[in-house]
């Protein structure tokens, strides 16, 4: 059975897709090298792929985020303390902890757009 044959046979309803000229001109190119229809590539692409997990709801996240924002705080009041000379020694540590919250912290803002 061709390929024609097998999507006759598969697909019954046509969707409309709106792209980008370069993103046509990079699934035309990709189309050549696969020896595959635009179409047929898509809906490779989409179905043989592992659905997307959502790690996390957007309440959870957002808890998530002012919990860290919370900790930042409260990271930059001890690290005042240290640095007006109260404590001695305990800068380093301070600073990678302060170091791995803004860490954590850039990974929200950028995976989940939470600020």
């Amino acid at each position: 059975m061709s390929e024609q044959e097998k999507f006759k046979s598969k697909a019954s309803t046509p969707i409309c897709v709106r792209i980008s000229p370069s993103e046509l001109e990079k699934l035309k190119k990709d189309s050549g090298h696969s020896k595959k229809s635009i179409p047929s590539l898509l809906r490779e692409t989409y179905f043989n792929t592992p659905p997307t997990k959502v790690l996390m709801n957007e309440k959870d996240v957002n808890r998530l985020s002012k919990e860290i924002n919370r900790i930042g705080n409260n990271i930059n009041q001890i690290a005042r303390e240290i640095n007006s000379g109260i404590r001695h020694g305990w800068n380093t540590s301070f600073e990678n902890l302060s170091e791995q919250l803004k860490l954590l912290n850039q990974h929200y803002v950028l995976n989940y757009g939470v600020h």
